[in-house]
């Protein structure tokens, strides 16, 4: 549980109970836009499926508030079937609304912050 509103972020996206079986490691933060390594762990029960083409990802950071805003702008996604194997990975970028220093990327209950 966390005490800086994160939790509030986590319940509104429907990340409440997230799936042990995904892990992000950070990638790069860059000009408009921030990668992470989306990976399925090995002993994982069967492959995860993600309901579009970015694997549902979604970028936050926090506002002048401290109040957590999303920041990607990948509104338009395709939504495609996604699926990883019990350990395979991709590689995922989001788009971001601006020139950031760090962003919090989210995926089914795992995150990871990215910063320069």
């Amino acid at each position: 549980m966390t005490s800086d509103g994160w939790q509030d972020v986590l319940d509104a996206n429907g990340n409440a109970e997230p799936r042990r079986e995904v892990r992000l490691r950070p990638g790069a933060l860059g000009g408009d836009q921030v990668s992470v390594t989306l990976e399925v762990a090995a002993n994982a029960d069967g492959p995860i499926e993600f309901g579009d083409n970015l694997y549902g990802a979604t970028a936050w950071a926090r506002d002048g508030a401290g109040a957590w805003r999303r920041v990607d702008t990948a509104d338009f996604r395709l939504m495609i079937m996604m699926s990883l194997p019990p350990g395979g990975s991709a590689d995922v970028t989001l788009p971001l609304t601006g020139d950031l220093t760090g962003v919090r990327v989210l995926v089914n209950g795992a995150w990871a912050d990215v910063t320069r």
